[in-house]
């Protein structure tokens, strides 16, 4: 059985909120799974609670109370294949079909390449942010020769999170301070260091549109449907957009292009 795994406390309920929205909306038919550390409200989906002292945050700047080490305990899920979610995600078309392109293999992980900040350790910087348009057209590029990836959006087996989570002890007794992004730094370090082969399913998973775009409203198609919304991006079809940074917006005032999309996710249909 594939699952899909979000993870949130108080601070991020909102955020859950329109997610779990868009889920239904999207008619997901992949079991969906909350890992409960700290929240003040109860889902009909499988919960799992977890004390959240479990996760060291002290490090973890802006996310103070968040959950930023969301691998930790993930290979203690019953499943082949986990999608691991950020609550400041929506889903806009039906994903279940990702699952396909999810490897069981223990050394092998799907993720999309960064759009925004990345790791930022003592040895090296990457920050790939608004990268993938180059001169107003939709394409990747290396920096540095180095392709990192977004923590946002992670699918891989219940045998790579196993390893994964025996990896994070090691590192984290030894590099903490060097990680300014927490689980996402650890990741790409993992990608270097240990050789891990990554999927990159593409930027229509993963899109957070990057502010300097947003002043750019004729490349955004937004329509608004009896199923919820769409968002195509240069003619690309958005099927996961994420709210990257700090000005998310159930932690922010600060209003842009998509803010629409999530207000009508939190308040449709709400759980509670």
């Amino acid at each position: 059985m594939n699952k899909i795994v979000v993870i949130a406390n108080k601070r991020f309920e909102a955020g859950l909120v329109a997610f779990i929205n868009s889920y239904i909306k999207a008619n997901m038919k992949t079991p969906l799974v909350i890992i409960d550390t700290g929240l003040q409200y109860s889902y009909p989906f499988e919960t799992i609670k977890k004390d959240p002292s479990i996760f060291n945050t002290q490090r973890a700047s802006w996310m103070t109370d968040s959950s930023p080490y969301f691998q930790l305990n993930l290979g203690d899920i019953e499943a082949d294949k986990i999608l691991y979610m950020e609550v400041d995600m929506l889903i806009l078309k039906n994903i279940d079909d990702l699952f396909y392109k999810i490897s069981l293999d223990e050394w092998q992980v799907m993720s999309v390449m960064d759009d925004a900040a990345l790791a930022s350790t003592k040895e090296f910087h990457v920050d790939s942010a608004g990268r993938y348009f180059v001169d107003g057209s939709f394409q990747r590029k290396r920096y540095r020769n180095f392709k990192g990836y977004n923590g946002g959006l992670v699918g891989g087996s219940r045998a790579f999170y196993k390893y994964i989570e025996r990896m994070f002890s090691i590192y984290l007794s030894n590099y903490e301070k060097d990680y300014r992004l927490l689980a996402q730094s650890l990741l790409n370090q993992f990608i270097i260091e240990e050789n891990i082969l990554v999927y990159d399913p593409g930027l229509l998973y993963n899109f957070s549109g990057i502010n300097e775009y947003y002043d750019h409203p004729e490349w955004y198609k937004i329509n608004k449907n009896d199923d919820g919304y769409s968002l195509s991006f240069l003619g690309n079809k958005i099927s996961v957009v994420h709210f990257t940074g700090k000005n998310k917006p159930f932690l922010s005032d600060e209003k842009n292009i998509l803010t629409p999309l999530w207000d009508y996710y939190y308040n449709e249909g709400r759980l509670f």
